[in-house]
């Protein structure tokens, strides 16, 4: 094999392993920054997973062979998925009564057990959090 040969084999395969590297860089930062407990606004997700679909066609663009397109077939739903798991699946802000460092407002709901619960019950020397499920067990 003559070097011109090699050279035109080897041609894009550093755009494709980037964007392959690119692409899975964005969940193994969410998922060390959630075992952290530090997760902010993880919009570099979908960010580096775009990227990394772009390095991943730049190589297909430099060479089309059977794994390029396999790769480019993967990556770009991946991205979607990405996309559209961030877009949907986005909550909007809180905009209701309470507000951090304000009392509660005043409630009456009945717990799993059947018992009555109300506002008055939370009085204390300690912070609270309240959490409300919906659903029926």
């Amino acid at each position: 094999m003559t070097g011109a040969e090699s050279k035109s084999r080897t041609r894009g395969r550093a755009f494709l392993w980037l964007g392959i590297l690119v692409c899975m860089l964005g969940p193994v930062i969410l998922t060390v920054q959630m075992a952290n407990r530090s997760l902010t606004s993880p919009l570099y997700v979908p960010i580096l997973a775009t990227l990394g679909v772009a390095l991943i066609g730049g190589s297909l663009v430099q060479r089309r062979t059977l794994w390029r397109w396999l790769a480019t077939g993967l990556a770009v739903p991946f991205a979607a998925l990405i996309w559209l798991m961030f877009v949907a699946m986005s909550t909007p802000g809180y905009t209701g009564p309470a507000t951090v460092g304000s009392a509660f407002p005043s409630f009456e709901t009945r717990l799993a057990s059947g018992e009555e619960f109300r506002v008055g019950d939370l009085k204390g020397d300690k912070n609270t959090v309240l959490l409300f499920y919906r659903g029926h067990w």
